[in-house]
């Protein structure tokens, strides 16, 4: 059995979403281009100016772009966006930083971070994790804390750093967060060999019907640059997605659309 330090992040704000709420909370006056966006922001925390992890219209433009008309046609029906099962009543009216936390517990951390990157990996392996930060008093007690102390200055996790002042070694305790990504496609292309680009081929997207075989190939174009390189986790890898999905329909010989 091992403990994790999960929903530490969520409950002190330690992601860098909470840092760019703060920072640009105020900063921008309203741009009418982002209409559309903000509606969509409305319809699901409440609140046209919270704008949590993307820009959902781009993120549809991108959709457009990528998949086949086959798929396109199909989109409406499977918007996770039209069926996001969160109350806005819940996040509506709080402060940000409570904003975002609720939604972090419940988008980021329930199924992803405990389950894909938790418990499945711990079980598989014949570990069994625990997670001191969920204890339920523990979350009913810092609910209480006043948002500001959470994040100070732009300090993330601010009253937890101050706790382990005393137990851990300064350099720790100050050290700023950051992420680790593993190599995303430009590597994948470059080092994959035949396999890598015969997901990536244009006779298999077409054959396949899920792409638009001519953007797979403008981004093909783009991510085998010299000087390319993508800005994780801040920019989408799309290629990956494309190449993830292609080697998900040929292990398990899942149809084609064509």
């Amino acid at each position: 059995m091992v403990l994790t330090g999960q929903g530490a992040d969520e409950l002190f704000g330690g992601y860098i979403g909470y840092r760019f709420d703060a920072f640009y909370k105020g900063r921008f006056k309203r741009d009418p281009q982002e209409d559309a966006e903000r509606k969509i922001r409305e319809r699901l925390w409440g609140d046209p100016g919270f704008a949590y992890d993307r820009n959902y219209t781009s993120l549809l433009g991108l959709k457009n772009e990528l998949y086949s008309p086959a798929v396109r046609a199909q989109l409406p029906e499977f918007d996770c966006l039209r069926s996001l099962p969160l109350p806005k009543d819940r996040v509506a009216g709080r402060h940000i930083l409570h904003k975002r936390s609720y939604l972090d517990f419940k988008l980021r951390l329930a199924d992803h971070l405990l389950a894909d990157h938790g418990d499945r990996m711990a079980m598989a392996n014949a570990v069994e994790v625990r997670h001191p930060f969920l204890d339920v008093d523990l979350v009913e007690f810092v609910s209480t804390i006043p948002p500001e102390l959470n994040l100070k200055e732009q300090t993330e996790k601010y009253v937890l750093r101050e706790i382990a002042q005393s137990m851990i070694p300064s350099e720790i305790v100050r050290r700023e967060k950051f992420g680790w990504f593993a190599h995303g496609s430009p590597q994948l292309i470059r080092h994959g060999g035949e396999y890598v680009q015969d997901l990536l081929s244009v006779d298999r997207v077409k054959r396949q019907g899920y792409f638009d075989h001519r953007m797979v190939t403008q981004l093909l174009q783009r991510y085998t640059a010299p000087d390319f390189a993508l800005n994780l986790p801040f920019e989408a890898d799309v290629l990956l997605l494309v190449l993830s999905f292609n080697a998900f329909l040929e292990t398990f010989k899942l149809p084609s659309l064509n």
